[in-house]
């Protein structure tokens, strides 16, 4: 990104890991965990995560709160038109 003259780059969210309680997580975090971007890179969030240390200079935590489990998929596509109409 440097190369090209850019001062940011957004590497997207990084899930959680998967070993901070696994088994009594929920259905939809089970099912969660692997559907990332570059998922098919990584093992899991914790290579993601090592992989993006490495060329981020930067972190900002960023935590989404919603009410229901089912909901998650509505909140998400909110924040997904928010950041296109932000481009």
């Amino acid at each position: 990104a440097r190369e090209r003259g850019l001062r940011r780059l957004n590497l997207g969210l990084t899930p959680l890991s998967r070993k901070a309680g696994a088994a009594r997580a929920p259905l939809w975090r089970q099912l969660g965990t692997g559907a990332y971007p570059l998922g098919w890179l990584f093992a899991d969030g914790e290579a993601l995560r090592a992989w993006a240390a490495r060329h981020a200079t930067e972190w900002a935590p960023r935590y989404l709160a919603y009410p229901k489990a089912l909901e998650l998929p509505v909140a998400l596509a909110d924040l997904a038109t928010l950041n296109a109409r932000r481009r």
